[in-house]
């Protein structure tokens, strides 16, 4: 496990075996896709809003702009990009200069009106369910860039605990 699963005594969400061998199966990424973001969003269920109202710190993200920061990455190297085709629109306003983390410097992340609880739940949900139709409709020939969202996604699974750790809040379920 992970420094923050560790000092927390998370275990660490694992794949089962053989899993890794076959995310180049649509079927079998997508279910990975899924069950990356169930974990990503168990990690913060059990706090209640005034506990998701993280102070400001060098060393975490606010949670409502790390969780689009999420949905953002995905749709933008997964559906943006698709195809070889010029790159599209994001379906959420002002994505890019707003999640993009290179282009966003960390202390402008913080009291973003736009990022409202359930317009990022709502962009998590929209970029999660069309990841899973291309894959199951028109997987890519190389599915690189879906892969590269999942490891993403985990890298960020532990950024969520290690600010809980960090900030003293209570530990998720033990799953």
């Amino acid at each position: 496990p992970l420094f923050a699963a560790a000092a927390y005594g998370v275990t660490m969400r694992t794949r089962g075996e053989g899993t890794m061998d076959r995310l180049d199966e649509p079927a079998a990424l997508a279910a990975a896709l899924r069950e990356a973001r169930e974990y990503t969003l168990s990690i913060y269920a059990h706090l209640d809003e005034a506990q998701r109202a993280f102070p400001y710190l060098a060393t975490v993200n606010p949670p409502a702009w790390e969780l689009a920061h999420l949905a953002w990455f995905h749709e933008h190297w997964c559906l943006r990009w698709a195809d070889g085709a010029a790159r599209r629109p994001s379906t959420f306003p002002n994505a890019d200069p707003l999640l993009n983390s290179a282009l966003l410097p960390h202390a402008e992340r913080w009291d973003r009106p736009e990022l409202p609880p359930p317009a990022v739940e709502g962009y998590l949900a929209r970029v999660l369910d069309a990841q899973c139709d291309v894959l199951a409709t028109r997987p890519p020939e190389d599915p690189y860039f879906f892969r590269l969202a999942l490891h993403h996604e985990d890298m960020h699974a532990e950024a969520f605990l290690m600010s809980l750790q960090t900030l003293g809040l209570p530990e998720p379920a033990r799953r």
